[in-house]
């Protein structure tokens, strides 16, 4: 593997962001397997590998979310407007949140008192 694609492949992973809700599923693990395969490997399409760097370095960037922007309506359907900002409050709350706080949010969604 040329050295090019290594250097690549080493700051994608150093700049990859962490996963707060799943701490053991991790893409940088995935890429530096990845990394490791290609460089054990001595017919590898440097080409290639130089498409798929350029692909994950979109998406940490977010050319896509860039590029094709989200209007204000569409995080506010008019069957529930608050629905994407409880989610956003729920994902902030869950990877701070104990096994008793869990089970009993849980036990909150079985038993709705209206």
């Amino acid at each position: 593997m040329s050295s090019q694609v290594a250097r690549h492949y080493a700051r994608l992973i150093s700049q990859w962001p962490k996963d707060p809700l799943r701490p053991t599923v991790n893409l940088a693990d995935t890429l530096k397997a990845r990394a490791n395969k290609t460089t054990r490997s001595p017919f590898i399409d440097e080409a290639r590998e130089l498409k798929n760097i350029k692909a994950l370095y979109s998406l940490l960037g977010n050319r896509y979310s860039q590029k094709y922007p989200t209007t204000e309506a569409f995080f506010k359907p008019k069957s529930s407007p608050k629905h994407y900002e409880n989610l956003i409050q729920e994902l902030d709350q869950a990877p701070k949140r104990t096994s008793f706080g869990s089970w009993l949010n849980k036990w909150k969604g079985f038993i709705r008192l209206s």
